[in-house]
């Protein structure tokens, strides 16, 4: 595999994993499933189906950087400051399998950006 294939393949994965939360913004059922709560409030309803919107754009961004260089540093800047983020604000709180799931999705998602980042600036 040469290294532009490993990028691709990686920015696609990074894509596809912050996709999952952007089905989000099909509504509060899925929100509900994905995050493994109940949502009583409209506020919150509201807070997260925006927080999903985020999350599709973030995802589509990280989908164009496979396929274009200019978007590959601020596709993967944004992405690990997300997934680094999240992990660190869960730490040291006890939380339910539904987050269990996200910290260890973002622990390889973090690795993966971590290692498109040496090899976009090894380019």
């Amino acid at each position: 595999m040469t290294k532009e294939h490993f990028i691709r393949i990686g920015f696609i994965v990074i894509g596809l994993l912050h996709a999952l939360p952007a089905s989000g913004m099909l509504g509060k059922l899925q929100l509900e499933r994905t995050y493994g709560i109940r949502i009583e409030s409209i506020d919150v309803l509201i807070m997260l189906q925006h927080r999903a919107l985020l999350f599709a754009l973030l995802s589509l961004a990280c989908l164009v950087a496979a396929f274009q260089i200019h978007w590959r540093w601020p596709a993967a800047i944004a992405a690990l400051s997300s997934m680094l983020y999240f992990v660190l604000i869960a730490r040291g709180h006890a939380y339910g399998t539904a987050i269990a799931t996200v910290v260890h999705a973002d622990y390889v998602g973090i690795s993966i950006a971590i290692a498109l980042m040496a090899a976009v600036a090894k380019r």
